[in-house]
């Protein structure tokens, strides 16, 4: 599965979950700053949960220490091989293409609203201040401006809507309103994202009109406002509208009792609950990538990965480069970008003529520049005994590996005390990663594998 599907997956199954708990629990209740900070918060805990790193958390830093992990296998090859999965290629394609339409639909809705607010000229009334359109539109508000038609209502109803739209501007409705429209294009996929941005909307009405009723206004006066506003024109989508679509909710929110402070509890409950349970599919995920069931002690997770380990260096295939044999982690000196092709064979009918060293399957390497700085690419063993070191020409430039010490010498890591010399100074291992293999001309590698130490010596072509 790609990184992003799974990522997008995460993000809309937590708003899904935050979506259900709204649902089921708060939609009745008339904590309407609540609800509205419980939507905000579940967007950004949806957005950025799937970005923690759950291993890192879950395993100890030993786990690594403990663990030689220095090893390439037929799986890191193919990630460094360029894939040509169809299937992640047309779900991109499809998934791209609809972001980009909504993302022009909404930056065409916005330049309407920036020609209305051209066209509209300030006006106030009773103290408020507004910009006359002259358009057939029902009132709304867009961030600090309010708009209305003054000669589509009667002047009775003018100071009602205006101190409706007035709590919307002072409260800044529209950060929320646009929050919606932005987790909506990126999740569209999603069928509750779509309920979640009309639920954010309603909330927010059901707020304005508790702001209103709060300051005076009488109710029945402000309900019969509400009722002759019902119908002949629209609002832009991007606005706070003094006449929203579920009028009927809102007189009856607007006539409810006011929910007991017990209710509270619920929200104590509902949103550690569905954090949990969100962070819940990214840890088994976690313990799914380390080969670790999630019932096991960190104990067993080393002793697990290291019988894993031990097992791959038992069963590794035999690698063979430009048509002569590589160890394994002399794989990890190869270029990515200069690899031709990859080829496996696991019939034992094709692997025969590899003898022994290639029961258990072959994997055949070509590069695209075959010729190294001494023709074609050579790999000589000089033996492993102290005092005598190993040449291999990879990648156009030289290794040569000396062994202090020849005890366990099948154990290739590289030694967690290292000293990293380039060019005759002292660096470390990022100074190492900014190299380019073409730029290298030789590398001294010096291990003490008895006391975990060692030096590598770098001489790069400039410095020749």
């Amino acid at each position: 599965m790609a990184d992003w599907v799974e990522y997008l997956l995460k993000v809309n199954l937590s708003i899904a979950l935050f979506y259900g708990g709204y649902y089921f629990f708060l939609r009745k209740l008339t904590f309407y700053l609540l609800n509205r900070c419980y939507f905000i918060g579940g967007f950004l805990f949806s957005f950025l949960y799937p970005l923690i790193d759950f291993s890192t958390i879950f395993t100890k830093e030993r786990d690594i220490q403990e663990i030689d992990i220095q090893l390439i296998t037929w799986n890191d090859l193919v990630a460094k091989v360029p894939s040509d999965d169809v299937l992640w290629d047309v779900l991109t394609i499809v998934f791209l293409s609809v972001v980009i339409t909504l993302v022009l639909r909404f930056f065409i809705r916005l330049l309407s609203l920036w020609k209305l607010h051209r066209q509209s000229t300030v006006a106030s009334y009773a103290n408020y201040r507004y910009r006359q359109v002259w358009i057939d539109i029902n009132p709304f508000s867009f961030w600090r401006a309010i708009y209305l038609n003054p000669a589509l209502h009667k002047e009775s109803n003018l100071k009602e809507i205006l101190k409706h739209e007035s709590e919307h501007v002072k409260q800044l409705h529209t950060i929320d309103v646009l929050i919606a429209e932005v987790v909506t294009i990126c999740c569209w996929f999603n069928p509750t994202i779509w309920l979640t941005r009309s639920a954010v909307k309603e909330n927010l009405e059901f707020l304005t009109d508790q702001s209103v009723l709060q300051s005076g206004v009488d109710k029945k006066q402000y309900q019969y406002s509400l009722i002759n506003l019902t119908s002949k024109t629209v609002s832009p989508e991007l606005s706070n509208h003094f006449n929203f679509n579920a009028l009927k909710k809102r007189i009856i929110m607007m006539n409810k009792k006011k929910s007991s402070q017990l209710h509270l509890g619920k929200y104590i409950f509902i949103i550690p609950a569905i954090s949990i349970s969100a962070m819940a599919f990214t840890v088994g995920k976690a313990y799914e990538k380390l080969d670790i069931p999630a019932n096991l002690t960190a104990q067993d997770s080393v002793s697990r990965t290291e019988n894993d380990v031990q097992k791959k260096r038992v069963n590794q295939p035999l690698y063979i480069v430009d048509g002569l044999p590589l160890e394994r982690q002399d794989l990890n000196q190869l270029n990515p970008t200069d690899i031709a092709s990859i080829e496996v064979l696991k019939d034992s009918t094709n692997t025969a003529p590899y003898g022994e060293k290639g029961k258990n399957g072959v994997v055949l390497i070509a590069m695209k520049n075959k010729k190294s700085e001494h023709g074609a690419a050579t790999i000589k063993s000089a033996g492993d005994h102290e005092g005598e070191s190993t040449t291999k020409a990879v990648n156009s430039y030289t290794i040569k590996i000396k062994n202090r010490n020849t005890e366990n010498t099948n154990k290739q890591s590289i030694p967690e005390n290292v000293t990293y010399i380039i060019d005759g100074q002292l660096s470390d291992k990022e100074a190492l990663k900014l190299l380019k293999p073409t730029d290298i001309e030789s590398i001294d590698v010096v291990k003490d594998t008895e006391n975990q130490t060692g030096t590598i010596n770098i001489t790069t072509k400039k410095n020749k």
